[in-house]
């Protein structure tokens, strides 16, 4: 569901860009798992967020609709004691993960 969702915001946007590109690095080693997807963008960022919710940027879906990638991300990363780092400069946007086996709360 991560990946699944990390990979359809980055397609999406990078689609809408002139230079389409996505790069993917997935790592796993001593009890953890490691995303990373960076995809170019139009370099716009809106955010969603607050009263008590961490804002995270906005997705856009071709029907002006916004989507929950993020904030799913963030659910199964919390859910999983991880780490979830967001950044954009210029034409590039990137998010990183990082999961720990084991540490799920029930």
């Amino acid at each position: 569901m991560v990946l699944g969702n990390l990979l359809d915001n980055a397609l999406e946007a990078a689609t809408g860009d002139r230079e389409r590109r996505i790069r993917l690095d997935v790592e796993q080693a001593r009890g953890t798992l490691l995303l990373y997807v960076e995809n170019a963008f139009d370099g716009k960022v809106r955010y969603a967020g607050g009263h008590g919710k961490p804002r995270l940027p906005l997705t856009r879906k071709p029907s002006g609709d916004h989507g929950h990638g993020l904030r799913n991300v963030q659910r199964v990363t919390e859910k999983y004691d991880g780490h979830m780092d967001i950044t954009h400069d210029g034409g590039t946007f990137s998010v990183t993960v990082l999961l720990y086996e084991n540490r799920g709360k029930a």
